[in-house]
């Protein structure tokens, strides 16, 4: 369901770059509930890897602090694509 609306919104142009009060995109918040289908959606969607939360921390980093390695391979493989 939460894929679905990500799709949804993005298909009727919603920004997946916009950050929320505490510098989170879309991005960070799905990688940090190991949302892989929605990562793999904002990344194609043109989600800035770059982008840092209020911490400092980018999506990647995140997925790796949370010993996600295989979730931090998608958004480096994704972003070289």
């Amino acid at each position: 369901a939460q894929c679905e609306a990500i799709a949804l919104l993005i298909a009727r142009g919603a920004d997946c770059r916009i950050a929320n009060a505490q510098s989170e995109t879309a991005l960070i918040i799905c990688t940090r509930q190991n949302n892989v289908e929605g990562v793999r959606i904002l990344l194609r969607a043109g989600a800035t890897i770059s982008d840092s939360d209020a911490r400092g921390n980018t999506a990647r980093q995140i997925a790796e602090m949370r010993g996600n390695n295989a979730l931090s391979a998608l958004i480096m493989e994704e972003f070289m694509r």
